[in-house]
């Protein structure tokens, strides 16, 4: 399994507790107000890694299609990575 960045952890995070609570993925632009991030694009990026890095997978054309993939849902917690 290919090592997250601190940012791509959070982003999976974030991802994975927007689905359990609504049912459904947050859009790019929740994403990037999560993280800070004024850019959508930066948030799109980090998306772009974790597809890579087999995390996530999404439905090209539909919104709100990320999934997050079975085997990979164990995140370390930003304490635990010594961010909070």
């Amino acid at each position: 399994m290919t090592t997250l960045t601190a940012r791509e952890s959070l982003l999976l995070i974030f991802i994975r507790d927007f689905i359990a609570k609504n049912k459904y993925s947050p859009s790019h632009r929740q994403m990037a107000a999560n993280l800070g991030y004024k850019a959508v694009r930066s948030a799109q990026q980090l998306l772009e890694q974790l597809e890579k890095k087999g995390y996530i997978a999404h439905t090209p054309g539909i919104s709100r299609s990320l999934q997050i993939l079975s085997k990979r849902q164990a995140v370390r917690l930003p304490s635990q990575m010594g961010l909070a």
